[in-house]
């Protein structure tokens, strides 16, 4: 198997990984009740999983491409948002990382506001980072061939992340305000 597709089976795998983890902290966030073991326990799997995708794309980038110019006329705007997002990823993960220990320690504060508003980016970013790559590793794999399948897939993942980040957007702030007003009176 080479490279691009066992890099393809990992952001797969990241997905699923992902999504458990955000229908976990979900639920956490609506119960106001979570266990820290398990968020740790996904949040290292996630991290893991990021680390191994992110290495591998940078390498098939460097292999499989004419890296060595500065700009790319012929990439498309999909391999820009691809990029893009990925690399807004990676430096926005670690903040992502500690957002929940320092909005509990900050209360209700111009950086808790700001690290909440950073968690919907974040999350808007990822999201759109799988719309724009899931049908890519699929077609990797060679598990889909035809442009209308393709077009298809795009379409129903578009939509689900759409749904996903919308609701991921409204636990984060329904639970930032609850758990403000909870700790430090009426917001």
């Amino acid at each position: 198997m080479g490279l691009k597709k066992v890099n393809a089976c990992i952001s797969l795998l990241l997905v699923v990984v992902f999504l458990a983890h955000s229908v976990y902290e979900l639920i956490a966030c609506l119960t106001m009740s979570f266990d820290p073991t398990v968020v740790k326990v996904f949040g290292i799997t996630v991290a893991a999983f990021v680390s191994v995708h992110v290495v591998l794309s940078v390498i098939s980038i460097f292999k499989y491409q004419d890296s060595k110019k500065i700009d790319y006329p012929k990439l498309n705007k999909r391999t820009w948002l691809q990029r893009f997002s990925a690399v807004m990823i990676v430096v926005l993960l670690p903040l992502h990382m500690r957002t929940a220990g320092w909005v509990m320690a900050e209360g209700v504060t111009a950086l808790s506001i700001a690290l909440e508003i950073l968690q919907v980016i974040f999350f808007a970013l990822v999201y759109l980072h799988i719309a724009v790559s899931f049908s890519r590793a699929l077609l990797t794999l060679g598990w889909i061939t035809e442009e209308r399948t393709k077009r298809r897939i795009d379409l129903v993942v578009g939509i689900l992340c759409g749904v996903l980040f919308l609701i991921q957007s409204v636990v984060i702030f329904v639970t930032f305000i609850t758990a403000a007003g909870m700790d430090h009176g009426a917001v």
